[in-house]
């Protein structure tokens, strides 16, 4: 593991802190259905996904990583 990957692995190791519209999106992805409308993923915050909460796939549609399962499960 390189210094980068050592860095990145520690920074998720830590709480992200969320606002308040952040934490309601990954708590909607959460309860989402399988049929996300496409539209949605122009509504997730870009910290979202830069921070590795939240992916789009190949339709466009938003869902949760695992590493936003993991923090949704840390709680607020």
């Amino acid at each position: 593991m390189n210094e980068t990957q050592a860095g990145t692995e520690r920074a998720k190791a830590d709480k992200l802190r969320l606002n308040n519209a952040q934490w309601r999106r990954l708590q909607s992805l959460a309860g989402a259905s399988e049929e996300a409308a496409p539209a949605e993923a122009s509504a997730v915050s870009g910290r979202l996904s830069s921070n590795g909460l939240v992916a789009t796939d190949g339709r466009g549609s938003a869902y949760l990583t695992v590493y936003g399962l993991i923090r949704l499960s840390q709680g607020r």
